[in-house]
């Protein structure tokens, strides 16, 4: 039978719903910017303006949402380190299919 005892400490975070409304907002705001980065050209710039706000967004919803603002080091740098790897994968394959003499038609 189980037991309620545990070797982990049980800490409770209790976050302020005007913290949650602040980040609410933030967001609402950011995709109100990103939405206005479709209509003005910003030449070559577009891309990366796309994904800062969208790496923006992403950060507050990690942080706060998911609550990594509250775990352990050793936690977060578990979480983090898996998208360094992924952004790595990407950066990896992209320059494998830009340097390639010739595509494969499909």
């Amino acid at each position: 039978m189980a037991s309620g005892n545990s070797d982990h400490p049980s800490e409770i975070h209790v976050t302020q719903p005007k913290v949650f409304f602040n980040v609410y907002f933030v967001l609402l705001v950011l995709t109100v910017m990103t939405v206005g980065a479709i209509k003005v050209d910003f030449g070559s710039f577009n891309l990366a303006l796309a994904m800062l706000i969208a790496t923006v967004k992403a950060a507050l919803v990690i942080w706060y949402f998911m609550h990594q603002k509250y775990e352990t080091s050793l936690n977060r740098l578990a979480f983090f380190s898996s998208f360094f790897f992924l952004f790595l994968f990407f950066i990896l394959t992209a320059i494998d299919v830009f340097t390639r003499k010739s595509f494969i038609q499909l």
